[in-house]
């Protein structure tokens, strides 16, 4: 479909300079008013455009500076879209050679077109869900930096992303007529997920040897769910699928690193990473109305998830000597991960017959491994490089799997080389 789109906006500058709290504050504004208007498909522009028709109006950009004394300045930029929910700015506190603080928020909204799909053919060609399906993502995050001389450099950070609100999906239920089904029927997802992440960095040179270690933690959470629909058209029935998915996982990093530079022709490195994650979630499909065969109601609960890992690298490169450069590195590695879930599998099967088997199933997975590489490279050619590498790889993987079923207890084991 086309959509006929006049756009026009109407935008001033407006530069101010005058003393307040610090010596000098420049601050630029650039107001916006304007108008869309769309003839034709209008969730598909808002789609495409990520806008909205009608009356704008807001602050299409801002920015400003200031100097509060000889070593302490602020800088800030951003801009306002009200009516299309565009929002953005962000703030820089610096303090000459010293520390640094950074915060900032930034939101934003992502429009869906509820048309689902077109077959001629049928007496309905297309359908529409006649929602307004709209998707707000937004970030919020704090910085401070401390860059002294002489001292380690620190950076201590939050951040906060979100999302939250109504998206298509392009998997589309099925109409059916005269014993034809075509998947045209438009499906949509409900989406509250939210993120929060603490990081801190922590960096220090002296003399030829450079420490630096980097943390990160996470908490994830999510609670979505998804909607299909599909449709009988000569019997006039309808069939609505409900898929709940629901998740959460405290995740933490932390990676050490070192640098050495020994001499001008000898440089060798150290990484160290560790890692910790630790999720569980919730999974339930419902099918209404439950009366057809194959139709499922599954229930998926305790869904747990643990895995830790260490990975430790050594590297080194000598060289060049008389235009050959030789380099090496080893890496091992341990990863622990296990797994289970309980699962109510209610489905009716062949005959109208109701099936409702309890299933319990518990994995875990060992694997440790070695990686070493060995690269040759030589410059003495007129622009020209000839390089070699090698790199070889042992690993061994423990995987078990248990799984109880009505009663019955089956348990497989794999050792994989």
């Amino acid at each position: 479909m086309k959509s006929l789109c006049i756009i026009f906006f109407l935008m001033t500058g407006i530069m101010v300079a005058y003393p307040l709290f610090a010596e000098e504050l420049k601050m630029n504004i650039s107001p916006a008013v304007g108008t869309v208007h769309v003839s034709g498909d209008e969730s598909k522009f808002q789609e495409d455009w990520w806008r909205q028709d009608g009356l704008k109006g807001g602050v299409e950009k801002f920015s400003l500076k200031s100097s509060l004394n000889d070593q302490i300045s602020l800088q800030g930029h951003g801009h306002a879209h009200i009516a299309d929910k565009d929002y953005a700015a962000e703030l820089e506190l610096r303090s000459e050679n010293t520390a640094s603080f950074r915060a900032g928020f930034s939101q934003y909204s992502k429009y869906f077109d509820d048309t689902g799909g077109f077959y001629k053919p049928f007496a309905d060609s297309s359908f529409d869900l006649d929602k307004d399906l709209e998707l707000d993502i937004g970030k919020i995050f704090l910085e401070a930096r401390l860059i002294q001389p002489e001292l380690p450099k620190i950076l201590l950070g939050y951040e906060h992303r979100f999302k939250k609100g109504e998206k298509s999906l392009t998997g589309w239920g099925g109409v059916t007529q005269s014993g034809v089904t075509r998947n045209i029927f438009p499906a949509f997802k409900e989406m509250d997920e939210t993120v929060d992440i603490f990081k801190a960095e922590v960096e220090h040179t002296f003399k030829k040897v450079t420490l630096r270690d980097r943390f990160r933690y996470e908490h994830f959470q999510r609670d979505n769910t998804r909607f299909e629909e599909q449709r009988d058209l000569d019997a006039g029935t309808r069939k609505t699928v409900e898929v709940d998915d629901s998740r959460s996982h405290n995740s933490l990093f932390n990676t050490l690193h070192t640098e050495m530079r020994l001499s001008e022709t000898l440089y060798a490195s150290m990484g160290y990473l560790y890692s910790d994650h630790d999720g569980d979630g919730d999974f339930k499909m419902m099918t209404t109305p439950f009366a057809d065969s194959f139709d499922k109601n599954w229930t998926a609960s305790q869904i747990d998830l643990n895995q830790d890992s260490h990975i430790i690298n050594l590297n080194a490169m000598a060289g060049p000597y008389k235009d050959i450069q030789v380099s090496g590195g080893i890496e091992g590695e341990i990863t622990e991960t296990k797994g289970d879930t309980d699962a109510v599998l209610t489905e009716i099967g062949f005959g109208g017959n109701l099936e409702e088997p309890e299933t319990r199933i518990a994995t875990r997975k060992d694997l440790d491994g070695l990686k070493e590489t060995l690269g040759l490279k030589y410059t003495g050619l007129t622009r020209t490089t000839l390089f070699a590498e090698g790199k070889w790889i042992q690993q061994n993987i423990d995987l078990k799997e248990k799984e109880f079923e009505d009663r019955n207890f089956l348990s497989f084991e794999k050792i994989v080389p």
